[in-house]
Parts: structure tokens; C-alpha cells; sequence
């Protein structure tokens, strides 16, 4: 409104009649799984954010803080589909690294170099920046340049330090001492390189003995991971709980489940305790939508006595059937891979919310970045997958889609949980 301080002509432009309602953002997915890396920047350090709900917009911010696709897990191709699908907001809660260490549960790789005198002691110790095993590919040559004489007045002793990894050489630093000054070795490597930081724990002014020596004892303390860090905890904001305070989220999906079923490391109950405790989750929250994936390598016929088995009863949660092929891009050789479809099922929710309503199913849509389907399936064995989860199926001629809604209430039909059904026949 003008303020009418001095005489004039005001204009005023006055609304008559209600304004539209505005749209809002209703699908913001939480993926939860396994990551290349989980780090973040704060204050100009990198911190780990293993465990911690974290927000990224687009792909490229993701491979900044989480890394790239790598073997063993299903997350990075489930995050890469959610925004070429038209996902837009994520929180990516990174419950284990699987290429850069997590230095809360890795040690870095280290060495200890003794004084060159008549009696050696230890003097400097070296370390990798990045903990784990990768520290162990690090060697150091050391050669020591001792002022000629006796004559205190020539300085102290000064070295050359050469790193290498994998054999090749990657960083030199001349003339550097272990007393105080600007070529302190300390504070060289704390501000110069990038693999390696050193610390003087012996006399200052001397200077290291001459040789090569390589870095050991960086490992990973590997751990299995259980319901109970999927579940997480509101106090230290960590899994599920990590993401009650953030009210956007709208979808949960944990694609990396199927990683730990593959590998082993648990078994059918674990699937359907973690899943159940998902769906849980979604019913505490109210406003939060859980996106499951069936067992890898089923059959039509599989999936309904899976579903019957697990009996979910919900109506905040959807089970997405077959896996889906994809383009294998964890080593660029060109071939493909099955994933599960979890992930880019939530980037056609975004999509269709944002470009149609939520009050538009996400139906007879289009699976973007779909190569294939794990499973053909034709008529009779999409409604035998679908009739215990009364939901319908819909056959799609070309490119594969999504049928069916989201999920029903179990008391307006008899199933709970909806299953769904994709063809490409």
C-alpha cells in the first residue's frame, strides 16, 4: 500500500474476488541405501554425513557430497532416475560408503620416520588424508640435504619429500625442515597437499633419515547393516528418525534393501522387518508415502505369494513390480543392468504431481530412462500379480509404463498394500 505522506495522485490497485489456489511441492523423496562417498562441507572442513538426511536438488549435487554409481549399490541408479523422471527436492541418507571410507569407521594408513643422527629416534609421522585402505598405495622418498661442517650458522638440515601412489609420482616439496618457520613439513602438507599430512613427534630441527617408505594399516572397519540402522534415531537425526524433522518429505525408498538381500547379509524376514518398518514410518508421519521393491528375480506368480506372505496392510505404501533394466553405468562398458524401480517410480509421482495435480494417478506414464523389463509378462500373469492387491493392471504397447494407482485402503478393498504391475508387450 502507498504511503500518502505529501500531496500527489496515488494509484491503488484493489483485488476484487478470491485469488487461485496456488500450487505447492508435494513430492520430496527420502532415499535411504549405500554410497560412493557421504561427505559434506562445513566451515570450510569435510565432514561425514553417514547416517544423516541430506539435501540435494540435482544430480550434480548429489555426486559432490555422495559420489558417482558404483558396484554394490542400487541407490546412485535409483537417485539418477528419480530426477531424469522429474524428482526435483531429495534427502539421501547414506547408511554406508562403499569407495572413499567414512572416517568414522576407517582408520588411515600411516608411517613413522626416525631422526638421522648417531641416535635415531622416532621423529616424524605421516599420514593419509583419506582414511582407508586406499592410504596403503601411498610411498614417501625422503632425501636429506645436512649443511657442510659443523657451522650452526648454514641452518638446519633440510629434505626433499616425494610422494608416490601406485608408484607414480604425484607431489615433491623441497627444502623442508621440522622446525618452525614457512617450510615447517607440518604445515606444508597441512595447506600443499592433497594426500598426505604430517606430524612432528620427535626433536624439532632435526631432520629424517633418508629412504623410501610406504604407508600401512589403513583399513575399513566393515558392518553389517541392520533394521536398527534403518531405523536410525530422532535424537541424533540419523535414519528414519533423522527425517521427522523435515516435514517436505513425502516418499520413502530404500532401494539398497535388495542390495543386502543379494548379498547375504539378510534374509527373506529381514526384507519384510525393514520394508514393514518403512511403512510404519510413513503411518507415524501421516504425510509420507513408502515406495517398496519386490525380491529380485521373481516370477509373476512369486510376487503374489511374496505379497501374501509379508501381508502388508497400508494405505501408505506401494509395491512396484517387475525390476527394471537400465543402462549399467558403473563402468561405462556399455551394458545394462536390472535395478529396482523404486526409485524412478518416485520421480513419476514428482512428475505427474507437478505437472498434473495430485489428484492425477500416476498411471499410464511413462518410465524415463527404461531400457527393458525384468520380467515380459502379458495379461493373465499381470492380473495374477495384481488381483491379491486389488489394483488393476494396464498393458502398454510401447515404452514401459506404470499402471495403476496409488495405494488403496485395505478397508474398501481386500487387499492393503497395492502392487503393480509394468509391461512392455
Amino acid at each position: 500500500m502507498p504511503s500518502y505522506l505529501s500531496p500527489g495522485v496515488y494509484m491503488e490497485e484493489v483485488d476484487r474476488g478470491s485469488k487461485p489456489i496456488e500450487s505447492v511441492g508435494t513430492a520430496v523423496a527420502a532415499f535411504i541405501g549405500y554410497t560412493e562417498k557421504a561427505t559434506d562441507v562445513k566451515n570450510g572442513q569435510q565432514v561425514s554425513v553417514v547416517g544423516k538426511p541430506t539435501l540435494v536438488t540435482n544430480w550434480s549435487q548429489y555426486v559432490q557430497k555422495f559420489g558417482g554409481f558404483i558396484k554394490g549399490a542400487y541407490l546412485p541408479d535409483s537417485v539418477y532416475g528419480y530426477f531424469a523422471n522429474g524428482g526435483s527436492i531429495a534427502y539421501i541418507v547414506s547408511l554406508k560408503t562403499l569407495g572413499e571410507a567414512d572416517p568414522e569407521s576407517s582408520t588411515a594408513a600411516k608411517t613413522v620416520i626416525n631422526s638421522d643422527d648417531a641416535k635415531p629416534a622416532k621423529l616424524l609421522e605421516l599420514a593419509a588424508k583419506k582414511s582407508g585402505p586406499g592410504g596403503n598405495n601411498i610411498e614417501v622418498d625422503i632425501k636429506t640435504t645436512k649443511p657442510e661442517g659443523d657451522d650452526k650458522k648454514a641452518g638446519p638440515a633440510t629434505f626433499t619429500l616425494t610422494i608416490k601412489e601406485n608408484g607414480s609420482v604425484k607431489e615433491t616439496f623441497p627444502d623442508l625442515t621440522t622446525g618452525k618457520g614457512d617450510n615447517n613439513v607440518q604445515t606444508v602438507l597441512e595447506t600443499k597437499s592433497q594426500l598426505l599430512v604430517a606430524t612432528v613427534v620427535g626433536k624439532a630441527e632435526l631432520a629424517p633419515a633418508s629412504g623410501s617408505f610406504a604407508l600401512s594399516g589403513g583399513a575399513v572397519e566393515e558392518k553389517a547393516i541392520t533394521l536398527k540402522d534403518y531405523q536410525g534415531s530422532t535424537i541424533d537425526r540419523t535414519g528414519f528418525g533423522g527425517l521427522e524433522a523435515f516435514d517436505d518429505v513425502t516418499m520413502l525408498v530404500a532401494p539398497d534393501l535388495m542390495t543386502a538381500y543379494e548379498a547375504g547379509e539378510i534374509d527373506k524376514k529381514g526384507v519384510q522387518a525393514v520394508q514393514q518398518a518403512m511403512i510404519d514410518y510413513c503411518e507415524l508421519v501421516r504425510y509420507c508415502f513408502a515406495i517398496l521393491d519386490p525380491l529380485p528375480n521373481l516370477m509373476p506368480q512369486e510376487v503374489k505369494e511374496w505379497r501374501l506372505e509379508v501381508n502388508y496392510d497400508s494405505t501408505r505404501a506401494a509395491l512396484y513390480y517387475p525390476w527394471i533394466e537400465t543402462a549399467d553405468l558403473t563402468d561405462g562398458a556399455g551394458r545394462t543392468r536390472l535395478v529396482p524401480p523404486s526409485g524412478h517410480m518416485a520421480g513419476v509421482y514428482a512428475r505427474v504431481d507437478g505437472t498434473r495435480g495430485v489428484h492425477k494417478a500416476p498411471a499410464n506414464e511413462t518410465i524415463r530412462t527404461v531400457l527393458g523389463l525384468g520380467v515380459r509378462s502379458r495379461r493373465a500373469s499381470r492380473t495374477c500379480s495384481t488381483r491379491s492387491a486389488s489394483t488393476a493392471s494396464v498393458r502398454s504397447p510401447a515404452a514401459a509404463s506404470a499402471f495403476g494407482a496409488r495405494a488403496r485402503s485395505a478397508v474398501m478393498r481386500r487387499g492393503g498394500i497395492s502392487t503393480f504391475a509394468a509391461s512392455s508387450i
